[in-house]
């Protein structure tokens, strides 16, 4: 993840050249999901889909596009950490089983 993340930069950036920031913001999710390439499977899809859908929207459409994916991805996540929190208790009840033996 970015470490050195300056959100007034990127701010000022937006403000001075929308395009500039655009170019960057898509070169920093490449470079993100790069470094993670066997993960980053879904959400490169993801990605992929919401660029997709917002190169098609109209200008005022854009931020419901963007809201909507990522509502989607907190859905997922909210699954996914469902799913953790289930096999967690699984592995523990079956560690203590193992204790009791």
């Amino acid at each position: 993840m970015m470490r050195d993340f300056d959100f007034d930069e990127w701010a000022d950036l937006y403000r001075q050249d929308p395009q500039a920031f655009e170019a960057r913001r898509q070169a920093m999710l490449a470079l993100e999901i790069a470094k993670h390439r066997a993960h980053a499977g879904p959400a490169r899809q993801m990605l992929d889909a919401m660029q997709a859908r917002l190169d098609r929207s109209a200008e005022h459409e854009r931020l419901n596009v963007a809201f909507g994916f990522m509502v989607d991805s907190l859905a997922r996540l909210t699954r996914e950490m469902a799913d953790l929190r289930h096999a967690a208790a699984q592995v523990d009840a079956h560690a203590a089983r193992a204790l009791r033996h």
